[in-house]
């Protein structure tokens, strides 16, 4: 069994079920562990102990995001991020984000054809995010390169030496890039706060007397949270609802589930109205949507996170669809 395959990518929840009944714990290659129950996975994301987010010891490099410490060091900082990314910092964001999906659609809406990944999806998290960080949204492509460096580390244990070796040094350029990059925007707020991400996390830090978010502590990049995704989807699935393939707004979230432990993305609630801002303005908006192609759709590069890397659609050019709504 390959996980590598663009079948697999596509979907790999039928495997995952397949493999769950004989081995919940599971070795495809080297030194990768596919934990595949529920119980197991959540003493995997609760066991500090046993199971520690510090991948120094693997990779010989030490990164000092979220992503890769423990507690107490991680529950110091994720407080502190957490005070400025508050629920309603979050629902503020709404109209913003209406507004930005509807400039992104208007010059496409007289062609009839878009690429739904490239054009639309990719660009209004990234633009959001941007702009949350305090950085003009025109920065996105350098926002999406690096999220795409971190995610595509995944390539370093799919079995090719050469993609492994590039995904590696491409991951460490987009780090010292970030790094670099971050401190600067930074270090300019000292003399000029601004009431975004970076001031408030920075106003926080302050006052509690800790690391500012941004500096060499690398606190910020840690929103990209990429790896989220791969901590909880099989195990959630199988435990949370009777029927999992069903869209998962259906389910009940109050019963237990493992979700990431402390790597919880702390943007995922900012996803959820993203989502649902972006799927409000595009289904009244593409009449008669379907895909241009029958081709099966190409699946991104990281096996850990699912989803198109190009989805083509077509639709009714706006000006025919003013006409025969007249």
């Amino acid at each position: 069994m390959s996980l590598f395959t663009d079948d697999m990518r596509r979907d790999p929840f039928p495997t995952y079920d397949a493999l769950r009944p004989r081995s919940p714990v599971h070795v495809p290659i080297g030194d990768l562990w596919m934990i595949l129950d529920y119980d197991g996975v959540e003493r995997a994301l609760r066991d500090h102990e046993s199971f520690g987010s510090d991948v120094a010891p693997a990779r010989g490099v030490r990164f000092g995001w979220l992503l890769f410490l423990d507690p107490p060091r991680h529950t110091k900082l994720r407080a502190l991020l957490g005070k400025a990314f508050t629920p309603r910092s979050v629902a503020a964001l709404e109209p913003r984000i209406r507004d930005l999906a509807r400039a992104m659609l208007a010059p496409l809406l007289s062609r009839g054809t878009m690429d739904m990944a490239s054009d639309f999806a990719v660009p209004l998290p990234m633009m959001v995010i941007a702009e949350m960080l305090g950085l003009p949204v025109e920065e996105w492509p350098r926002l999406h390169r690096w999220s795409e460096a971190i995610i595509n580390l995944g390539a370093t244990i799919a079995g090719n030496a050469a993609e492994a070796d590039a995904a590696s040094r491409a991951f460490l350029a987009a780090n010292d890039e970030m790094t670099a990059y971050l401190g600067e925007h930074t270090a300019r707020r000292r003399s000029g706060p601004r009431d975004d991400l970076i001031g408030r996390a920075r106003a926080h830090a302050a006052r509690a007397g800790a690391v500012a978010v941004g500096d060499r502590g690398g606190a910020a990049p840690s929103l990209a949270g990429a790896d989220d995704v791969s901590r909880h989807a099989a195990a959630d699935r199988a435990r949370r609802a009777d029927h999992p393939r069903r869209q998962i707004r259906a389910r009940d979230d109050r019963r237990g589930q493992p979700r990431s432990g402390i790597h919880f993305c702390i943007g995922a609630p900012l996803s959820r109205l993203e989502a649902r801002v972006a799927l409000g303005e595009l289904l009244p908006t593409l009449r008669e949507l379907e895909r241009a192609s029958d081709e099966p759709w190409q699946p991104r590069a990281a096996f850990q996170v699912h989803g198109p890397t190009s989805l083509p659609i077509r639709f009714a050019p706006a000006a025919l669809t003013d006409a025969t709504s007249r």
